[in-house]
């Protein structure tokens, strides 16, 4: 809901009035804004930066041929352009103030001359702006072409902005923040489980993905042994880089949930001190080819020098894909730019997310609900991002990681066929075009063109469902395809690598193609396009068909084709030199269709990263409720989950038994059966440590129904390996064979499936010692005292001897064969006072272990204790009693003059008293009750 106060009221009504102006009123609005107040009338013969009225269809290579160089697209009629024009501009060009180097969110703002803030600025000459700055006293430095600078505005505008060579000036956060704290691992949603399982070779073995922020764990279980050097890592270690890393390519070495999309790909690291791409350099010399940003600044709605940087970036490096994280700030509202109080939208974290040439990611919950947390669109201009969302209910910073792992498959199995990688920009068509519709219907700024669908991506790449081609201004490009007369949902995605545009840039779209779709009837099909206009009602209005000048992704889609022949037509409507290289993907369901997607033959429920099953599936039958089953047998027989199970819907949440068996599923409709493969139902298996001597360690688990055997399996070098097999419920390993602590066992059914297996422990922090993990006493009353001890496993044990301190040494006071791993026995006859108790356990093979010895204090003829006796001044005097129900007890210490010195109420029968304050010399106690009254000497020392 829109917030309208008076001036938003007047900043809107601005906005819609100008949007509806003509291309002289544009101009003059922009004028009054850019004109050089002291020009004279007529233009003069030298290179200056102008205001340009541009003519409909005025393509940027006309004005080149004039003279003339676009330097900053202000809107679609309008520009900044530098050059000596010629008498043909009179009527429509004027000489521009320095102004127009500022990012609209400077636009409009005051000088003030004392608030100190440090500016970004691009120059065309970094070496020589660096000199005139520091020549005007203010502190600068610079990377590359960019330089930040430290001044007030006033400064900025009257002394920075008339350097000839700076070229724009934009306040840019170069503070980034990672923007989620919790690994939530569950790819089921977005059917990366059925990759697994169709195309297990597909795992980003050779290839390389990048996490750039601070360094992730290098001695991760799930990342070690597939790290690459990289020279460009910060020196903190982040939990949430680890988190990164494991959600595109951990091994799956901790459990199940520690498996990563791209399972096998080695990994690099980049710092993200500046938020700027890597050089082309580093990215070629590590063999980069995805690289993850799960990280954010604040609200920046303006294309600025680093999402020019980016595009720069993924425009040189053609298959590198950047995928960005949204951002979380989707409940703020933004104070600037074209969107400036619309609540809670165009809140996307950084702009360096307005590149065009990079993939922005956010989140929908795993049944497709929108996370109101995470960030919207649209970007600055009004094009749409995000581009796509995944399943993550803690942020997009796990949704972009996914899409860098699942990008990382599809390089690999199209670099397996055709030797190269793909161009990113082909990448981005294929996960766009394939993605399944979430939120609102149809393309919106909060879901984009909707949910990742891996396998759908994946089958489209090896399916061949995409063309390429190339376009120069008014070459029109045409493509048949073939759509058969049972198919729905014709969906067809263009997408280009486009030219970076200058910062500053109120249009980024630099080569604007055109995409049509004519059917076999000769009837024509236009893009969706979103209502741009600066509104939540626009903002949430639905897509309409027509031409797209803003985005360099375009989409159409027929839900109910005809069959045919399909004319897929690309125009460069205006590309501004050479010719633009670009990426159709298209696709088309079947009707009266079912597909599972999740479980699969290789898929556990409930807890492949679920705590609750989902069952999911894609349909297109006509009917749109099914009966849902599952038998544990085979088929001989079935258990009713749901009679009417809503299809359109695409999951169903079970809870499932909790049992481990092989299990089958299946949906009726219209008496046909849908069955899934056999899948699993199980938990993860619970190891414990029996002992942990020396020399060997013993472990040991639970029976598994149905398991035939079990695999030991233990850390090596990148993977868990298995050691050995074994029927038996406990395996003893010797420790000289095996340098790691860290092991899992794997159950393995008689049919050779195999349930989950255990998380992987570390024997050495189990507590657990040599066969005693634990000794301790206990009062038992008046009765004696309890001994207990326990034991990792009392296999091999003959038994346990419990020992007493005398004056003489321990003696035996009774021996237990365990029958379990708890073993108690009752000392009956306990010294009155101090009792020094250790348990010994006798191994079947001679050997003895003794646990440590253990003090209690027992007390049955006398009420209470009192000691030392002597005490020292600077020690504690013990006051030990019986244990008193609700009556306190009080001590009271008196001198040989009769005079009381202390008197305390003993707080427990465990009570300790400072006698620090005493003299040395002889004393009288008394610890009374209601009914008796102990009386003794203390000598205090």
């Amino acid at each position: 809901m829109v917030k309208l106060n008076c001036y938003t009221y007047l900043l809107l009504a601005a906005v819609l009035f100008f949007s509806n102006l003509s291309m002289a009123q544009h101009a003059e609005k922009w004028r009054k804004a850019f004109e050089n107040d002291k020009s004279q009338t007529s233009l003069k013969n030298t290179q200056q930066y102008y205001l340009l009225r541009l003519k409909p269809d005025e393509s940027k290579k006309e004005l080149q041929s004039k003279g003339l160089t676009v330097i900053r697209q202000l809107d679609h009629q309008t520009a900044i352009v530098k050059g000596v024009p010629v008498s043909a501009f009179e009527d429509r060009i004027w000489q521009a103030n320095h102004r127009w180097k500022l990012s609209s969110s400077l636009l409009g703002q005051p000088k003030k001359e004392d608030i100190e803030k440090i500016f970004t600025l691009k120059s065309t000459d970094a070496s020589k702006t660096l000199q005139q700055l520091q020549a005007l006293g203010l502190e600068a430095n610079r990377k590359g072409n960019i330089i930040s600078v430290s001044c007030n505005q006033k400064t900025l505008e009257e002394k920075v902005l008339p350097l000839e060579e700076v070229t724009y000036a934009g306040l840019e956060s170069r503070t980034p923040q990672t923007e989620s704290r919790v690994l939530d691992l569950n790819f089921n949603p977005n059917t990366i489980n059925k990759v697994h399982h169709f195309y297990p070779e597909l795992n980003g073995e050779n290839m390389v993905i990048s996490i750039q922020e601070p360094r992730f764990n290098m001695e991760d279980i799930d990342l070690k042994g597939r790290i690459k050097p990289s020279g460009l890592e910060e020196g903190e270690v982040s939990s949430h880089a680890t988190d990164m890393a494991t959600i595109a390519a951990g091994a799956g070495n901790s459990f199940v949930t520690g498996k990563g999309v791209a399972w096998a790909a080695t990994l690099t690291s980049s710092g993200f001190e500046d938020v700027m791409p890597d050089a082309d350099e580093d990215y070629t010399s590590l063999g980069v080819s995805v690289q993850n940003h799960s990280y954010g600044t604040e609200i920046e709605n303006f294309y600025g020098v680093l999402a020019e940087a980016f595009d720069i970036s993924a425009h040189q490096n053609p298959t590198i894909l950047h995928v960005f994280s949204a951002g979380n700030l989707g409940l703020e509202t933004s104070s600037d730019g074209a969107y400036t109080d619309i609540s809670e939208m165009a809140n996307i974290s950084g702009n360096f997310k307005m590149s065009k040439n990079t993939l922005s990611v956010a989140s929908v919950d795993t049944i497709g609900r929108i996370v109101p947390f995470v960030s919207r669109g649209p970007a600055h201009d009004g094009r749409l991002k995000p581009e796509l969302v995944t399943y993550s209910t803690s942020g997009s910073s796990n949704s972009a990681a996914l899409v860098s792992g699942l990008s990382i498959l599809l390089q690999q199995s199209y670099k397996e066929k055709e030797g190269t990688l793909p161009a990113s920009a082909l990448l981005k068509a294929l996960l766009i075009n394939s993605a399944k519709d979430e939120g609102a219907e149809g393309i919106d700024y909060i879901t984009g063109y909707g949910g990742v669908d891996g396998y759908r991506t994946l089958e489209n790449l090896r399916g061949d469902k995409f063309l390429a081609g190339a376009v120069a201004t008014d070459e029109r490009k045409e493509f048949m395809i073939d759509v058969p007369a049972n198919a729905t949902n014709l969906k067809v995605t263009i997408v280009w690598n486009d030219p970076a545009a200058t910062a500053n840039a109120n249009i980024a779209l630099i080569n604007d193609l055109d995409l049509t779709l004519t059917g076999p009837d000769w009837q024509e099909w236009l893009p969706w396009v979103l209502d741009t206009s600066p509104t939540a009602v626009a903002a949430m209005t639905k897509a309409e068909r027509k031409e797209d000048h803003l985005n360099n992704v375009e989409q159409i889609t027929i839900e109910t084709p005809v069959a045919g022949t399909y004319k897929v037509s690309v125009n460069g409507y205006q590309v501004t030199e050479g010719n633009q290289d670009f990426y159709i993907a298209y696709q088309w369901d079947i009707k009266d269709s079912f597909e599972w997607d999740y479980p699969t033959g290789s898929d556990n429920i409930s807890f492949d990263g679920e705590t609750v099953g989902y069952f999911r599936w894609k349909s297109t039958l006509a009917n749109t409720t099914g009966r849902l089953e599952y038998s544990v047998n085979n088929g001989d027989s079935w258990t009713l989950i749901a009679k009417e199970v809503d299809l359109a819907k695409g999951y169903y949440r079970w809870e499932s038994p909790e049992v481990t068996t092989p299990a089958i599923a299946r949906i009726f409709v219209d008496g046909i059966s849908y069955k899934t493969d056999t899948f699993l139902i199980s938990t993860p298996e619970q190891v414990k440590v029996g002992f942990n001597c020396t020399d060997s360690v013993r472990l040991q688990w639970r029976q598994v129904a149905g398991a035939s055997h079990y695999k030991v399996k233990t850390l090596g070098a990148v993977w868990m390996d298995e050691i050995l097999q074994t029927a038996d419920t406990a395996v003893t390993l010797a420790k000289a064979d095996y340098p790691t602590s860290l092991f899992s066992i794997q159950p393995v059914l008689e049919n050779g499936m195999m349930p989950l297996r255990s998380l992987t422990f570390d024997y050495a922090t189990q507590g657990v010692g040599c066969y005693l993990s634990s000794f301790y006493p206990e009062n038992y009353g008046t009765e004696g005292v309890y001994l207990n001890v326990g034991l990792g496993t009392y296999f091999g044990v003959k038994d346990v001897q419990f020992e007493r301190m005398t004056e003489g040494g321990f003696i035996a006071i009774g021996t237990v064969k365990p029958e379990s791993t708890t073993v108690r026995f009752l000392d009956t006859q306990p010294n009155q006072g101090l009792n020094i108790h250790r348990a010994v356990v006798r191994l079947e093979n001679g050997e003895e272990i003794l646990s440590e010895s253990a003090d209690t204090y027992f007390l049955s003829d006398r009420a209470f204790m009192v000691f030392p006796n002597p005490v020292e001044r600077t020690a504690w005097l013990n006051v030990y009693s019986k244990i008193l129900e609700e009556e306190k007890a009080r001590i009271c210490i008196y001198n040989i003059n009769g005079q009381e010195v202390l008197n305390s109420v003993l707080s427990s029968d465990r009570a300790a008293v400072s006698v620090e304050h005493l003299n040395a010399g002889l004393y009288i106690y008394h610890i009374s009750t209601s009914g008796d009254v102990l009386k003794g000497k203390l000598l205090v020392k």
